[in-house]
């Protein structure tokens, strides 16, 4: 149990402010990795076995607009996050693109890493994610990622960097990206 320091004005017997305090701050780096693990669990798995179901979200044309549209891959990986990642930049498959779906996130984009810092998650994609097409097609592929990821992370805040550095305006375009993106 916890001891009377001598800090304390309390009653004999009764533990100090002081001991409360100590004990509440080395009992929160454990709540926190508790509930990061059961965030993971509930937002990771999509299915049973080894085969996870995990969404992925794209465009189809809508007249002069594109419209969101989410589709269903399989994930055999143990990172459910990183793969639905992965299948995003992948792109449509041949049967979704003659179906009219598309993705406004350039060919060639690539993870180059993703981490878990505390109750975080952080994407680094490579430069090509935030390059060309104007401001309404990199807000486009900015909703395609967030969509992608708010799923697979579950109540985890996720970040994006682009070539290692945090995606915060997009050069030339004067769009501000806000941070957490899901």
């Amino acid at each position: 149990m916890f001891r009377k320091t001598s800090r304390s004005r309390q009653g004999a017997g009764a533990p100090g402010v002081w001991s409360w305090l100590s004990a509440g701050i080395l009992l929160l780096p454990i709540i926190c990795l508790s509930s990061c693990t059961s965030r993971t669990v509930l937002g990771e798995l999509v299915g049973t076995g080894a085969t996870r179901q995990i969404h992925v979200w794209f465009v189809r044309p809508d007249g002069d607009d594109l419209r969101l549209v989410r589709v269903n891959r399989k994930s055999s990986g143990s990172d459910a996050f990183r793969s639905a990642v992965e299948e995003l930049l992948r792109g449509p498959t041949s049967a979704e693109a003659r179906s009219g779906i598309g993705s406004e996130i350039p060919r060639g984009t690539i993870v180059l890493d993703v981490k878990e810092k505390g109750c975080d998650i952080v994407i680094n994609l490579s430069r090509r994610f935030a390059s060309g097409g104007g401001s309404t097609s990199l807000e486009t592929r900015l909703e395609q990622l967030r969509r992608t990821v708010s799923e697979a992370a579950g109540a985890r805040k996720v970040y994006l960097d682009v070539e290692g550095e945090r995606l915060s305006t997009a050069t030339g375009e004067g769009l501000e990206i806000k941070q957490p993106i899901n």
